[in-house]
């Protein structure tokens, strides 16, 4: 995981509560959330499209043995629209 995680907290998640999230991108081209106070796994998506696979090193001893997500994400919140 080259990626920082990132922290967001009083996240609304349909039929699921309010929670602290912890979103984590990897090396294998997967996004997850987690809840950052119990651990819990909350969500998951793959950025791949049905055949695709992450690339390979390409010969890069830095990033092995595949290359996905290495930037750290951006959260963007929502403005609040209670008012």
């Amino acid at each position: 995981m080259d990626a920082e995680p990132l922290y967001m907290s009083a996240v609304p998640i349909e039929g699921r509560g309010t929670h602290n999230l912890l979103i984590v991108a990897t090396e294998h081209d997967s996004v997850y959330a987690f809840d950052a106070d119990s651990g819990s796994p909350i969500w998951h998506i793959s950025t791949l499209r049905t055949g695709e696979t992450p690339s390979d090193d390409r010969d890069c001893n830095q990033i092995t043995p595949e290359i996905g997500i290495t930037s750290t994400p951006v959260i963007n919140r929502p403005a609040d629209r209670t008012g």
